[in-house]
This record gives structure tokens, sequence and C-alpha cells, in this order.
């Protein structure tokens, strides 16, 4: 069967003499994998980063596609080599997403949002650390902030449970204080966010990457948070 459509390229590989084995986010069909000729023509095409347009085939006994072509349209990565902070943010980011999402996951919403984050490089902190609570629910893992799930009211919101990823009260939670996180007043309300209230943000994120992802497992990706997070600066 042959398919074709948009997709981001999220990792490559030499596999053998003459081939590379791709990693892609497709548009239409989620994160594929695929083997394509090294070709100095298609290099740009074939880098992490590259937008491209994909033609490949696949058979039904196989979970490899057979790549036959990737056009470059645009490349996110190359952009910004000049570009330190952004360079590895996007390293990050389209690495996330193949840590997290297997073979077949995926659909065009979450294409289309990290081709939206992408597009709007160079961005801030609070971008990055948004687009990671995205991933969470998208992952369904995500963080349930829109009222106490002990009980069940939307007022005076203060905690974040580590065990569910769920929002508390003041009332409810206060009592347990020592082991809960505080929640970020920003990410429910319109108020901008301080440098502190980022950081402390960020290591939320962080801490439920690692349960349910367990990024720290991986020594690129945690290398390439630790770059973003160290380098980038409030827009």
């Amino acid at each position: 069967m042959r398919i074709e459509g948009e997709a981001i390229i999220l990792s490559r590989k030499k596999s053998s003499e003459g081939s590379l084995l791709i990693t892609l986010l497709c548009k239409e069909h989620g994160i594929r994998r695929g083997f394509s000729k090294i070709s100095s023509r298609s290099q740009s095409a074939t880098e992490v980063g590259s937008l491209v347009h994909y033609c490949a085939n696949y058979k039904e006994t196989s979970k490899f596609l057979s790549i036959s072509k990737l056009e470059l349209n645009k490349s996110y990565s190359l952009f910004f080599l000049d570009n330190t902070r952004e360079f590895y943010k996007v390293l990050y980011v389209l690495g996330l997403l193949e840590h997290i999402f297997k073979e077949n996951q995926g659909d065009s919403s979450l294409y289309d949002i990290i081709i939206k984050f992408c597009e709007s490089l160079p961005n801030n902190i609070t971008d990055l650390i948004l687009l990671e609570l995205k991933i969470l629910a998208l992952s369904g893992f995500g963080l349930d902030l829109r009222r106490c799930s002990a009980t069940n009211t939307s007022q005076n919101l203060a905690y974040i449970s580590p065990k569910t990823g769920g929002a508390l009260s003041y009332e409810y939670g206060n009592k347990f204080e020592d082991k809960l996180f505080r929640l970020p007043k920003w990410l429910i309300s319109n108020e901008k966010p301080s440098m502190e209230d980022l950081d402390y943000t960020a290591k939320i994120t962080q801490f439920f990457l690692n349960r349910y992802f367990f990024i720290n497992s991986s020594e690129s990706l945690s290398n390439y948070r630790k770059n973003v997070f160290d380098s980038l600066v409030v827009g």
C-alpha cells in the first residue's frame, strides 16, 4: 500500500550501508518508522526537524515503511543552527515525541500542535511548558486543574497532587502541604508568571514526564531539556 503526505522528521540513524532508519510524525498517519536510501540530494530532508512531503510503501507484514521520496519544505533545526536555545528546543520537543509516542500513535491534532509550536520559534519558556502540558494531555496523562479532585469544587484551588495530577483546594490540601505541589496560579488564570513561577512549573512538568515516561532514562533527552531550560529567558 502507498501512503504520502506531510511529516516532520523526529529522528534518523544509519541502519546499514546506504540506508537510514527514519522516524516521522505524519499528519495523517501518526508516528511511523521507515527506511530511506542515503542520498546527497536528500540529505537536508532527512535531518531532525525537517518538514517534508513523503511518499512511502508498506506491507501489512512489516511495521516499517519503505520511503521512496522525501521532499524538504522547511527545516526548523537547520534554520536555528546559530541559535543554541532554539536548536536545542527543536531537538528536545521532537525527541520527547519519539520517546513518549509509539508506532501508529498520534494524530493530526498532535501534528498541528507541534507545527504551530515550531512555526512560533523563537519563543519563550512559557510556550515550552504549555507544550509539555499538552503533550502529557494527548498521551493520556494530562493534569486536571479545573476543580478539586477530592471535593469537586473549583474554588480556591491551591495544590497539585503528585499522585493523580489533579488540583486540590486550599481547604482540603493545606494539611498535606509538604507532600503536594503548589499550583502555579498562571496555569489557571491570566496572571503573567514570574521567572520563579516558570522555574517551579518546569519542575512540575519534569516530575510528571519522569513519572509516566522516565525521560531521565534517556541521556540525550535529559541533556536537551537541561540545555533548553538553562538557556531560555522569559519573553
